[in-house]
C-alpha cells in the first residue's frame, strides 16, 4: 500500500504544482477535472444508499460550475455575492447528501440528487479559481497545497505509529487524536517554513502561523465529512483510479473546506 502511494504522490503532485503554476485554462482544468471525477464517485456513493443518482450527468454539471467561475473570473475575481451563492449552494448540498434517505416525491429526488453532488464539490472548490486570480494568488496556492498535503501526510504516518487514542471513531475508526494534532503541527510547519524560505505571501509569521492551524483543522473536517459520506454508503474508498490512495474524492476532500477558509482570509485581509 505504501509504495503504490508514493509512486502516485510522483506522479500526481508535480502535476498539480505545474498547472497550478501555469494558473489561467491549465489550473482551471484541473479543477474542472477533479470536480467532475469526485462528483461522479459521490454520485455512486449515493447509489449505495439506495438513492437515484445520475454520475455522469452530475460530473459533467459540476465541471460546468468551475468553467462558470473561470468565465467569471476572467476579468477579475467576481463579487462577494457570488461567491456567497457557490458558499450557500455548497452547504446546502452538505445537508442533503449527509441526511438524505430515500423517500419523497421521486422527481424532486431526481432533480436534487442531479445537482447536490455537483454543488457540493464545485460550490466549494471553485473558489480556488478565485485564488488564483488574485496577484500573490499562485503564493497562496502553493502554501495552500503544503500546509494541506502535509496535514495529510502528518495525520496518515504518524496516526500509523503512534495512534492510540480514537478521534471520532463513529465516523473514522482509524483516525486518532495523535494522527490528528500530528497533521496539525506538520501542516502549520509546512506554512511557516514556506513563509521562511520566500517571504511570501505578504502577511506575518504569526498571521501564518494563525491560519496554517486554521487550514489543517478545516481540511481534517473535510475529511471526517467525507469518510462519513463513506460510512454511510458501506465503502472504504470513494475510488480506485489513484493507487494507493483510492479515488479523486479521496485526495481532494480535505481542500474542499479549507479553500473557501482561505478565500475569505484574503478577502479579510484586503479590507
Amino acid at each position: 500500500m505504501l509504495i503504490p502511494r508514493l509512486i502516485s504522490s510522483i506522479v500526481v503532485l508535480p502535476t498539480v504544482i505545474i498547472l497550478t503554476w501555469l494558473g489561467e485554462i491549465y489550473f482551471a482544468s484541473l479543477i474542472g477535472i477533479t470536480v467532475g471525477i469526485a462528483t461522479y464517485e459521490l454520485s455512486i456513493m449515493l447509489r449505495k444508499r439506495n438513492l437515484i443518482a445520475y454520475p455522469v450527468a452530475s460530473g459533467i454539471l459540476s465541471s460546468s460550475y468551475i468553467l462558470l467561475a473561470y468565465i467569471l473570473s476572467i476579468e477579475g475575481n467576481p463579487s462577494i455575492v457570488i461567491s456567497l451563492i457557490f458558499i450557500l449552494l455548497g452547504i446546502s448540498s452538505i445537508l442533503y447528501l449527509r441526511f438524505k434517505k430515500p423517500t419523497g416525491n421521486k422527481f424532486v429526488q431526481q432533480i436534487l440528487s442531479l445537482i447536490m453532488p455537483a454543488f457540493f464539490t464545485s460550490g466549494f472548490l471553485s473558489h480556488a479559481i478565485f485564488i488564483r486570480n488574485y496577484e500573490e494568488g499562485l503564493s497562496w496556492m502553493f502554501i495552500l497545497i503544503i500546509i494541506i498535503s502535509l496535514n495529510d501526510i502528518g495525520a496518515f504516518i504518524f496516526g500509523k505509529l503512534i495512534g492510540k487514542i480514537p478521534f471520532f471513531p463513529k465516523i473514522s475508526p482509524n483516525k486518532t487524536f495523535e494522527g490528528s494534532l500530528s497533521g496539525i503541527f506538520l501542516g502549520t510547519l509546512g506554512g511557516l517554513t514556506y513563509k521562511f524560505l520566500t517571504g511570501d505571501p505578504e502577511i506575518s509569521m504569526s498571521t501564518i502561523f494563525m491560519l496554517s492551524i486554521a487550514l489543517t483543522i478545516f481540511g481534517q473536517m473535510g475529511d471526517l465529512f467525507e469518510s462519513g459520506m463513506k460510512r454511510l454508503s458501506g465503502i472504504k474508498d470513494s475510488g480506485n483510479i489513484i493507487p494507493g490512495h483510492g479515488g479523486v474524492m479521496d485526495r481532494q476532500d480535505s481542500f474542499v473546506f479549507a479553500i473557501p477558509v482561505l478565500y475569505y482570509f484574503i478577502q479579510w485581509k484586503a479590507i
